[in-house]
């Protein structure tokens, strides 16, 4: 059912699949053992529906995220578009400090744009922001987002 494991974190599992014809990554929600399962359950389902409402949000205010294709309740998954590109953490250091210059302005410009709109992300890491082929930025990870 699920694709290629790319991240495992605290809270969800990513992975990289083929989904109706075009790569999707499928963020699925752990369950957490040491609390109270009928608990957990809701939390996880909260935390399904809230992060895509940011994401709809973040696109909304003028910052590119990745494309919503499906949330599935029941599963604690999302399935969202997959953004091609780098991570900006993995390229930072192979850039010109002019060229580093003008991308920290147009990152800075985006977390305006959140801030403006009221909207927190946080778990702003340059791990979570993808530099696509075509020089655009692209922020990813919702998950601890608020408004």
């Amino acid at each position: 059912m699920m694709g290629i494991l790319i991240k495992k974190g605290a809270e969800a599992s990513i992975y990289l699949e083929d989904w109706c014809n075009r790569k999707v990554i499928f963020k699925k929600r752990h369950p957490k053992n040491y609390r109270i399962p009928e608990l957990d359950r809701v939390l996880q389902i909260q935390r399904t529906k809230h992060e895509p409402q940011m994401i709809h949000k973040a696109k909304e205010a003028g910052v590119p995220t990745p494309i919503i294709f499906m949330v599935d309740l029941e599963e604690a998954t999302i399935i969202m578009e997959f953004v091609e590109g780098k991570q900006i953490k993995q390229i930072l250091s192979d850039l010109s400090s002019e060229e580093r210059r003008k991308l920290c302005h147009q990152i800075g410009m985006l977390i305006g744009r959140l801030h403006k709109n009221g909207i927190i992300h946080g778990d702003l890491t340059t791990s979570n922001m993808i530099l696509t082929p075509h020089g655009n930025i692209v922020l990813i990870d919702f998950g601890l987002s608020e408004q």
